[in-house]
């Protein structure tokens, strides 16, 4: 049975291509076949644009079919990088979107950190400003506590300087009941009377509330009442003539 051999083989400098059906007998060599085919072929291509016309058809065909495959493989490609296109653009705006997220995170980390910052630096104004005011409250009191010391220190030294005027005066009464009582020894009827409205003047400003026999030497504070003597202020809570607390006392050198 023959074996057929099929070849495609560019003829003329048109492009097209000759299929070649070469027949072999059965039992030759194939080889031999085949070499008998290039020698057709090479024939072919000498007889140049003399080949025979019934070829034209086939080839004819053949170009067709070969510009549909190139359409098909173009618009494959084009298709391809299409798609691909298409995924680079969706990759783009992904990552896009993924910086964005990124970048607002790390601007909203930033701005509660300042945030967060500046509610402290304002929480320790706040309380630095707290403790200026009491301070300046504190500082307030203190200045009016001195100067309500500074008025009482001020009435304070005109009563003890009216107190050392009585004094003195009650001196100089008790001096001129000296000389009463010389004159006294002259008048007795004089005398007695003088002595008496002594007796009682120095018992009223001069003499101790609590004992009533010695002289008055302290100023209680803050009465100022020259009313106790030196031994008897040591026992003394309360002024004998007001009733008020004792805080303090001065001797009176007389």
């Amino acid at each position: 049975m023959a074996v057929q051999a099929q070849e495609w083989v560019k003829i003329g400098e048109g492009g097209g291509f000759y299929r070649t059906m070469i027949e072999q007998p059965p039992g030759t060599n194939p080889n031999l076949g085949f070499a008998n085919q290039i020698q057709a072929v090479a024939a072919a291509a000498d007889v140049g644009s003399s080949f025979d016309c019934n070829i034209l058809p086939p080839l004819t065909m053949i170009s067709h079919s070969l510009a549909s495959q190139l359409e098909k493989q173009c618009a494959d490609i084009d298709r391809l990088i299409a798609l691909q296109n298409e995924r680079l653009i969706q990759c783009l705006q992904r990552q896009r979107k993924e910086h964005i997220v990124s970048l607002i995170r790390r601007l909203e980390y930033t701005a509660s950190t300042l945030i967060r910052q500046k509610e402290e630096d304002i929480l320790t104004a706040s309380k630095r400003t707290l403790e200026l005011q009491d301070c300046l409250r504190r500082l307030q009191r203190e200045n009016e506590r001195w100067e309500r010391i500074a008025r009482e220190s001020a009435a304070m030294a005109v009563s003890l300087n009216n107190t050392l005027e009585q004094v003195r005066e009650s001196a100089c009464c008790s001096s001129s009941a000296g000389d009463a009582d010389h004159d006294s020894c002259r008048d007795p009827s004089l005398g007695s009377s003088r002595r008496e409205r002594r007796d009682r003047d120095l018992d009223e400003k001069v003499r101790c509330r609590a004992c009533g026999h010695r002289r008055a030497c302290v100023l209680l504070l803050p009465c100022r009442h020259l009313c106790s003597c030196k031994s008897c202020e040591i026992f003394m809570d309360l002024c004998p003539v007001c009733r008020s607390a004792k805080k303090a006392f001065i001797e009176v050198l007389l």
